[in-house]
Formats: C-alpha cells, sequence, structure tokens
C-alpha cells in the first residue's frame, strides 16, 4: 500500500510540511516512523484530516528539493479552457438577469397600471355608471301625489 512522505504530505494537502509535523506530533494525524526517521502517512489518514487540493494558494508545491511544481505541459492549457467556459457561463447568466429585470420591469408596469385603473376601458364613464330617471332623486315616482 502506497504511503506519503512528510513532502508528499504537504503537496497533497496544500500545507506547509511544519503544519503537518505538527498534526503528526498532537496525534491529530496518525503516521509510522520509517527506517531513516522520515514519516510515513497513510493516504486515507491523511485525507481524513486534511482534504486532498494539490497545491496551497494556487502557488505551486514545493517538494523535498525545494522546486517549484507547476503542473504538466497541458496543466495551463487545461486552466485557460476552464476560464474560457467560465467567462461564457459568467456572460449568459448576466444576459439572462438583464432579460428578467426587463422582464419584471414590464410586469411591475401592468401591475401598476391595473391597480390605478389606467388602462384604457378599464373605468366605465360617470355618465355610464348613472342614468337618468333610474330611480334616481328628483322624479316623479314616489313623490306621494
Amino acid at each position: 500500500m502506497p504511503v506519503y512522505t512528510l513532502g508528499e504530505t504537504a503537496r497533497a494537502s496544500g500545507k506547509s510540511k511544519s503544519t503537518i509535523a505538527k498534526a503528526i506530533k498532537s496525534s491529530r494525524v496518525s503516521a509510522l516512523r520509517g527506517d531513516g526517521g522520515s514519516y510515513q502517512i497513510d493516504p486515507a489518514e491523511l485525507h481524513r484530516v486534511y482534504p486532498l487540493t494539490g497545491a496551497s494558494n494556487g502557488t505551486g508545491a514545493r517538494s523535498d528539493t525545494g522546486a517549484i511544481d507547476r503542473g504538466g505541459p497541458g496543466e495551463l492549457e487545461k486552466w485557460r479552457a476552464l476560464a474560457i467556459e467560465r467567462e461564457e457561463v459568467i456572460r449568459t447568466l448576466w444576459q439572462r438577469l438583464d432579460a428578467a429585470e426587463a422582464e419584471r420591469r414590464e410586469a411591475q408596469h401592468k401591475f401598476t397600471a391595473l391597480l390605478t385603473h389606467r388602462q384604457a376601458g378599464s373605468v366605465p364613464s360617470s355618465a355610464a355608471r348613472t342614468s337618468p330617471g333610474a330611480g334616481g332623486r328628483g322624479g316623479s315616482a314616489g313623490s306621494g301625489e
């Protein structure tokens, strides 16, 4: 079964080697000592405490020799493609948001018009509401003659 060295553990967790060593000494992460005194950490044990991340802070992880690991040759193109894809998604979401805002404004305008009775023909004229001689005041009906 493969095990991590302290440097591999740091790279896999995105933490520094000193942070991992402190976690081992405080028994937060269990590890065995190899023949040369180096730590042997089970990957499952490490990822129980620190989720798998790759490199810390996006700067590239340092190996035991101090060299920066920047990924494989196609890594940069993969990230560029991902960035372009996300830009397209963001652009589409902005367009949908603008369309929804225009639709909301139109609906708000219609509702306001309905509530204030400004639509043409929605309020009957005052002449149509009362017809002359239809039981109103001032007629001869019911005057008692």
